[in-house]
């Protein structure tokens, strides 16, 4: 995980002015949110509710299901971990490129692997595994696949587990759940994560929508206490009042981005649905131009060649506000004519 998940900030020698590596919204977490959790700072004196109870229930009341169809988690990353230990030993389909995660999870747990290219998705319809783990939408291209089509891969399939990650729901506009089919599909797992959008990663929050019988198999293996109070505090805030931050700004910025550096030779763009995209120079290594960025005008890219099947060019941008967007841009097109 700690070399996989490309959150390098506090590696950084030189000040991070505008950090692009993420995918949480960079507006900050909300200012209510903030208060409330100044207010209640008294709550770290007490141990937190084992099975976070009430936040369960908020959880499940949002997403019209019952609360014994939800595990809140230490992060989505604890759920990964959760279900590859849940299915230890078993054959593991990842498409990719995808999150690093799935697959560390997996071979933590002595999984078996196999990896699909994401472009082979609905092409195959017997998989032949015992879980399939793929991102929706997808981190790092923020692409977005159709409900109608995970359905028939899981209808298809009916003894292999799928976990859909839908950690960045919140980050792309127009974006359908698969939540609504929980009760239908006993092979379906859901993973959410509420750092993004409300600008909380530290906190780590995040739960799993699943049928009855794999919550429970899943609550018997995670450990006690595993949110803390503080997280439990936010997250019953979060789902009590149901405001959301506006994404159509980030989305948008995402997409004018891409356009711009389509225009500039030597680099590929490949537009998406989210608030974040990815890219591919041609002739130079993301490395190179992660520490351009960095020691000429402390901006901080995400060098994506680690993800599988992505080579030493690709890199990942998250949409900031309008005047850094513009800025970036500009940095790479120097960097590609200065070399």
């Amino acid at each position: 995980m700690k070399s996989g998940h490309g959150n390098d900030i506090f590696q950084q020698k030189n000040k991070v002015i505008a950090d692009f590596s993420t995918n949480v919204l960079p507006v900050g977490a909300p200012h209510d949110l903030l208060e409330h959790l100044q207010n209640e700072i008294t709550q770290i004196q007490v141990y937190p509710d084992p099975h976070a109870q009430k936040l369960t229930q908020l959880i499940a009341n949002s997403h019209r299901v019952s609360a014994s169809n939800v595990l809140v988690t230490n992060g989505a990353n604890e759920a990964f971990y959760l279900l590859a230990q849940l299915m230890q030993g078993k054959h593991s389909l990842v498409f990719s490129p995808s999150y690093a995660e799935y697959a560390d999870a997996c071979r933590v747990n002595r999984h078996r692997l196999t990896f699909a290219s994401l472009t082979s998705i609905g092409t195959k319809q017997n998989y032949q595994v015992d879980m399939v783990w793929l991102g929706n939408p997808n981190n790092p291209t923020g692409r977005v696949l159709p409900v109608s089509l995970l359905l028939e891969m899981l209808q298809n399939n009916l003894d292999t587990l799928f976990m859909v990650d839908e950690a960045y729901a919140d980050c792309s506009a127009g974006f359908q759940s698969m939540d609504e089919y929980i009760h239908k599909l006993k092979n379906l797992v859901v993973v959410r994560s509420l750092t993004k959008q409300f600008g909380i990663p530290g906190l780590r929050l995040g739960y799993v929508l699943a049928h009855a019988d794999t919550i429970l198999r899943l609550s018997q293996l995670q450990i006690p206490w595993s949110v803390n109070r503080m997280a439990q505090v936010a997250g019953e805030f979060i789902f009590s009042r149901k405001q959301y931050i506006e994404l159509s700004l980030f989305c948008a910025e995402a997409q004018t981005m891409c356009k711009q550096l389509r225009a500039i030779d030597g680099v590929e763009a490949y537009p998406g649905n989210c608030n974040f995209f990815l890219a591919r120079l041609q002739k130079h290594s993301a490395t190179e131009l992660k520490s351009y960025l960095m020691e000429n005008h402390g901006f901080l890219i995400r060098d994506a060649s680690n993800f599988e099947g992505l080579d030493s060019g690709y890199f990942r941008v998250a949409a900031q506000l309008p005047e850094k967007n513009k800025q970036l841009v500009k940095a790479i097109h120097h960097f590609l004519i200065s070399q």
